[in-house]
């Protein structure tokens, strides 16, 4: 047992005047008697006894588990149960925090507000409603939908942030809505509202930088309704406006989407035309600027009077087929045609066989290059020992035996030509032969008793004479070859090439320069 002396308000005493006496031991069991005094102290000293009657011993008894020591109706303190500990606490009000009333244990209850269980609704009914009312198991809700009905006076009318949940009606002689951005205060991610067009004209609600499901404006068409609301950032359709005949489909939240919907495809929204990127009239004259594949025999060409003409490619096609610009006719492989102002220019192309007419034909004839028009002439066969010669450009018969020409003169400006000629010289010339070719000869000579001198003239294009000892060349394009002025001066020059003269024989003293 533990002895516990409890003090009893004997701290609130009054000073009492200080005494002299022994303080009692007590020992184990010990009794206070009345009279005993127990000081008090401050600091180490005794200061203000107690008498021993102003104090209690109480010796504690053993309790059990989960008990408190206390009191319900006073006196003695003893063990309480929980039961009984539960009943000295306050019950709960709005005022006093406390114990909570008994759990009903019933899954139906709960517990509300004003400190009361009640059952759970079991029932809505939408209808009128009653006004005011608290619902318990059964409740009847009104459906009386909440407006906002602007004047006709209002309009353009900007939507205010208090219609959230509301509903806008447009009247008679109404206008265009406006609401603000979604990101706006009041107007972000939740809020919803829906519009009702009682106007005989449409009219539009536009949002501020916002979109509704990604149109910057929404036209509402008379006497339809719409709803929308907003993500924070823009606006959707919970129930889109119906399509106005008026509006022809402008009114669609998204044009593309509707044509994939119906599936349509890119010539939807291609125009038409007879060139470019369109598509093509069948009537009309069409200009294609892509290369078109069509199979072998799909194309289909009607007669002007009846029929039609197939064409086909080869089972391996290739090659390029381009048509003459003109009027003209095209020439079948295995037509029979008489063609005109056709040239084979090919080294490929051949006559193989081929009967050939060129008039008054005989055996032996020559066909040649007419002249500066081109055509094929007849050249009728010579006679037997005619040798074919050349005449202005133009070839004939004639004698295999003709001696060189012979020329005379004197002064500048004389000229003999190729293949071969003879030049003399009745007083002191120049004569200038042509650009040497291999096997062209030439002689130039003063004539008897002449002693003027020779001069053979600058041949140009880099031609060249071969001076007399046959040891070098003179100057290429302007050397000239001279005599000494002597009787008796001759000298014959052959072509080499293309750019020199040699000089083989010679009579007389010559330089070349």
């Amino acid at each position: 047992m533990m002895r516990i002396l409890a003090l009893a308000a004997a701290l609130i005493l009054g000073p009492v005047a200080a005494q002299a006496q022994t303080i009692n031991n007590l020992g184990a069991g010990g009794a206070v008697q009345g009279t005993d005094l127990f000081p008090t102290y401050q600091g180490a000293n005794p200061a203000v006894s107690i008498p021993a009657s102003a104090l209690k011993t109480f010796i504690l008894p053993n309790i059990g588990a989960n008990t408190v020591l206390g009191s319900i109706a006073g006196g003695a303190p003893t063990a309480l149960t929980q039961t009984q500990l539960t009943s000295l606490i306050n019950p709960a009000t709005a005022a006093l925090p406390g114990a909570l009333p008994a759990w009903p244990n019933d899954a139906t209850k709960f517990f509300g507000g004003d400190g009361n269980y009640r059952t759970a609704l079991t029932q809505i009914t939408f209808g009128s409603g009653t006004s005011g009312v608290t619902c318990t198991t059964t409740c009847s809700v009104s459906t009386a939908i909440l407006t906002d009905a602007p004047s006709s006076g209002a309009f353009p009318y900007a939507i205010p942030n208090t219609d959230w949940g509301k509903g806008v009606v447009v009247p008679a002689s109404g206008g265009a809505l406006t609401i603000a951005a979604a990101s706006t205060s009041g107007f972000g991610a939740g809020f919803f509202t829906w519009v009702m067009n009682e106007d005989t004209a449409s009219h539009t609600l536009t949002p501020t930088t916002s979109t509704i499901s990604g149109k910057s404006s929404v036209p509402i068409p008379a006497g339809d309704a719409m709803c929308m609301w907003s993500d924070g950032s823009n606006y959707h359709f919970c129930l889109p406006p119906a399509l106005s005949v008026a509006n022809n489909l402008a009114d669609l939240a998204s044009a593309s989407t509707a044509r994939t919907n119906l599936g349509l495809g890119s010539a939807a929204t291609a125009n038409t035309g007879t060139s470019g990127a369109t598509v093509p009239l069948l009537n009309g004259t069409n200009t294609w600027s892509g290369a078109q594949t069509v199979n072998s025999g799909d194309l289909l060409l009607a007669g002007s009077g009846s029929g039609t003409t197939t064409l086909n490619a080869a089972a391996t096609a290739s090659g390029t087929l381009t048509l003459p610009a003109a009027t003209d006719t095209l020439v079948a492989r295995a037509t029979t045609d008489s063609l005109t102002n056709k040239t084979l220019t090919s080294s490929t192309n051949s006559l193989g066989g081929v009967t050939a007419s060129f008039g008054s034909d005989a055996k032996g004839d020559i066909y040649t290059n007419g002249g500066s028009s081109n055509v094929i002439t007849r050249l009728a066969i010579g006679s037997t020992g005619n040798c074919l010669l050349v005449a202005s450009a133009l070839p004939s018969w004639g004698s295999c035996l003709s001696a060189p020409p012979l020329a005379t003169g004197s002064s500048t400006g004389n000229t003999v030509t190729g293949p071969n000629a003879y030049f003399v010289c009745t007083a002191a010339c120049t004569v200038t032969p042509p650009v040497p070719v291999a096997g062209y000869q030439f002689c130039v000579m003063n004539d008897d008793a002449v002693t003027g001198v020779i001069t053979l003239g600058a041949i140009g294009s880099s031609a060249r004479y071969e001076n007399t000892a046959r040891t070098a060349y003179g100057t290429a394009g302007t050397g000239t070859l001279v005599s000494g002025g002597a009787v008796g001066d001759m000298i014959c020059i052959v072509g080499r090439d293309s750019t020199h003269y040699l000089s083989p024989t010679f009579v007389g003293t010559w330089t070349a320069s």
